[in-house]
């Protein structure tokens, strides 16, 4: 099994090369990625368990849409996950992954484009996940994140939105450096609250726009 066929497949999810719903032509990605159809399937059955794509009659493979329920669920558990994950970051985090992670939050500052202020974002959930040194917590925290990761196109839009995000990354940064449990929870649940929030704002005028399942 191809790691970087899987990382790359998953990277073009997640960034929305591949829409949610949309139909993949196995043979077509082998062509792209220069490799036999093996190692394409191969790396589509991980992302089935990872619930990025899912298999149809037929032996077809579509992208999986997210929906409103999806989306309620997963953060009701990651907020949850946030509270340990403050306390684990506070108390293991090293002096030279603080200082990563300013240098990160000090490039989103300065960027404008949308996909690569996602793609930084999405570094520093990482590197905070990693720095819990919990291999099993860092697994499920990737698994849950990259179900919405994709709704960057919605709530990204909006510039205010990212100016908010990187206020909240640097008080982080800063509680980071004071290991002050209390605050590192208040602004990782503060994160997770202006996504919530933009989400519900910008979701229904969005041609990623989600449907309420019932």
């Amino acid at each position: 099994m191809d790691d970087r066929i899987i990382a790359r497949l998953r990277q073009e999810i997640l960034e929305l090369d591949y829409s949610p719903g949309e139909l993949l032509n196995v043979r077509r990605i082998a062509e792209a990625l220069s490799v036999s159809a093996t190692p394409v399937r191969e790396a589509l059955i991980v992302l089935e368990a990872e619930g990025l794509v899912r298999r149809e009659p037929g032996s077809h493979v579509r992208v999986s849409e997210v929906s409103l329920e999806d989306v309620r669920n997963i953060m009701e558990v990651r907020f949850l996950m946030s509270f340990h994950t403050a306390s684990l970051v506070a108390q293991r985090i090293t002096a030279d992954e603080i200082a990563q992670l300013h240098e990160l939050v000090g490039k989103m500052r300065s960027e404008t484009d949308q996909r690569e202020l996602a793609r930084l974002d999405a570094s520093i959930h990482d590197l905070i996940s990693r720095s819990t040194r919990n291999k099993a917590l860092v697994k499920v925290e990737e698994t849950l994140r990259n179900q919405v990761v994709r709704l960057w196109a919605i709530v990204g839009r909006d510039d205010s939105y990212w100016r908010k995000v990187v206020e909240g990354w640097e008080r982080l940064v800063e509680a980071l450096r004071q290991r002050d449990v209390e605050t590192c929870r208040k602004m990782l649940q503060l994160h997770l609250h202006l996504f919530s929030e933009q989400l519900a704002q910008t979701i229904t005028r969005s041609e990623y726009a989600l449907k309420e399942v019932t």
